[in-house]
């Protein structure tokens, strides 16, 4: 039915309808239909989809897309809302669909529910009474450049609708092939529910949590689609913990960086002086720093200050601000990618003798330093920050030491490998484990059933290198949601070979899709994946 209003109206379409180079489609369904009768069965009326679309559309607004809102509309006027967008669409160099409400999934489709959808239904008609996913991506997915669908509605199985007819209760993705310009961002994992507000806050009772951090994701200047996926899951995940967590996952097939609003060129001039890490306006610890990844640091502080705001504070001092900023500017995070800036301000930031800015200027001169001085001046600074106590230093250089195979430096690293391991750092007790040292696996299998996605990442690992991936299939999968390309890669080879879990080649290839999508995967799982033929 979609296809063919749209084939009409393209027929007949005006050529002012190809003007547009950003458009954007928001359907938020809230105020679902009761039946007047008493004891009857309904989708329940849901608070926050209308102000979702709202305030993701506000965003979208300042990042120059022409938009259109629809909320609380039955199924003809759907239909009609994306045939209307199909038109801007096809002439556009960018489309984005974004839909908030009620969702299922079946017989590998996604189904989207319009306000006026029926509880019980034919299972041969789904199409007719749903919207379903596939049909509205082959519709609105016309843009020249990059078509990028959001998904925010729960995505598990068909339990709540009665269905007739043939059951066949299976969940997967979209599907697209390669090369297609086409992402889409789904709220919550496959068979999960999505959250219509936080367990806990931020954000504010009226938002979902998938749509809060949209919204801030999508104003935030320099965030390519890959590290906003990144970022988003990373929040999302943080912000329900306490009722799932709901892990947020992008599938994309897009052959080029994608920006919702370009990085803006910052100005700041390096201070006389840095002050006191405590003293920080960003209030993050050195233990904090010790044990996260910067990624998900710099998502943590991009989703509550713009770059402009951090660069601000370092240029007065902020010695955590300039060690951020000057990452952000290596990797071109929130601000364009400038390695002279990077090394100036993480410089800056190591002189102060702050270790987390010590191990990232000694990183930076690693991977761009100019011969054997920054080579070893890099050496010297991760010595600097190891001495401090500062785990990620001391479990690299750990493994440099222990790469040399000289008795004396490996001894040293497993020494350094306790020392980051007894401050919990995960990777640090993994590697422990995976030397043999007694009680490190069972330290680490302590810190994955905490719930430490990173820990979980780690012990997934340990498993499948010892041959024992059996046992720690709960962690391979719960890493896997979160997006850590290693756990996927494991899920997708096990699922492939029936190790731990039955053959399943639609999983095997959901999760070779996602992690091959991820450019910090290791070749060797890269090759073995690619070499399923999925």
């Amino acid at each position: 039915m979609i296809r063919a209003l749209i084939a009409g109206a393209l027929l007949f379409a005006p050529w002012t309808a190809w003007a547009q180079t950003r458009v954007a489609l928001l359907i938020g369904e809230g105020a679902y239909a009761r039946p007047a009768y008493k004891g009857a069965y309904y989708w329940p009326q849901l608070a926050n989809p209308p102000h979702d679309v709202g305030l993701v559309a506000a965003r979208l607004k300042e990042d120059g897309f022409d938009v259109a809102v629809a909320t609380d509309v039955d199924r003809a006027a759907f239909e009609k809302a994306i045939a209307a967008f199909a038109l801007k669409a096809a002439g556009a160099e960018d489309a984005l669909v974004y839909y908030a409400g009620h969702g299922f999934e079946y017989d590998r489709h996604n189904y989207l529910v319009p306000i006026d959808a029926p509880t019980s239904v034919d299972a041969g008609r789904l199409g007719k009474a749903y919207v379903d996913l596939d049909e509205l991506a082959r519709a609105a997915g016309r843009a020249r450049r990059v078509n990028i669908f959001f998904m925010d509605a729960c995505r598990t199985g068909a339990d709540f609708v009665k269905l007739t007819g043939p059951s066949k209760p299976y969940v997967d993705d979209v599907e697209f092939k390669p090369g297609t310009p086409l992402a889409v961002i789904y709220s919550t994992a496959r068979g999960e529910p999505a959250f219509d507000h936080a367990p806990s806050a931020p954000p504010p009772l009226d938002y979902s949590p998938f749509a809060w951090f949209v919204s801030r994701f999508v104003a935030t200047p320099g965030i390519s689609l890959g590290d906003f996926s990144t970022y988003l899951t990373a929040k999302v995940e943080a912000s329900t913990r306490d009722g799932g967590p709901q892990s947020p996952y992008m599938l994309s097939s897009l052959t080029q960086l994608f920006y919702f609003r370009p990085a803006a060129p910052i100005a700041a001039t390096l201070p006389a002086a840095m002050g006191d890490a405590q003293a920080s306006a960003l209030h993050l610890s050195i233990d904090h720093l010790a044990v996260t990844d910067e990624p998900v640091v710099v998502a943590d502080v991009l989703a509550a200050h713009t770059p402009a705001e951090i660069a601000g504070m370092a240029q007065g001092g902020d010695v955590i601000a300039a060690y951020l900023i000057g990452y952000m500017f290596e990797f071109g995070r929130g601000v364009p990618q400038d390695l002279g800036q990077a090394r100036a301000w993480l410089e800056k930031a190591a002189v102060s003798g702050l270790a987390p800015a010590q191990l990232e200027l000694g990183y930076f001169l690693e991977q761009h330093g100019a011969g054997a001085e920054d080579k070893a001046r890099a050496r010297w600074l991760m010595e600097a920050a190891s001495e401090q106590g500062f785990a990620k230093a001391q479990a690299h250089l750990a493994s440099l030491l222990m790469s040399d195979k000289a008795p004396a430096d490996y001894q040293r690293g497993v020494e350094l490998l306790r020392a980051a391991a007894a401050r919990d750092y995960p990777y640090a007790v993994y590697a422990l484990a995976w030397i043999d040292e007694p009680g490190a696996a069972a330290r680490l299998a302590m810190l994955a059933a905490k719930g430490d996605l990173a820990s979980r990442q780690w012990a997934c690992e340990l498993g499948a290198k010892g041959g024992s991936i059996a046992a720690v299939i709960p962690d391979c999968a719960a890493a896997a949601k979160a997006g850590y390309a290693i756990s996927q890669a494991r899920l997708a080879i096990a699922c492939h070979d029936g190790d731990g879990v039955k053959v399943d080649p639609d999983d095997a290839r959901h999760w070779e899709r996602l992690a091959i999508a991820q450019p910090d995967l290791e070749p060797d799982l890269q090759a073995k994946l690619r070499t399923f033929g999925y």
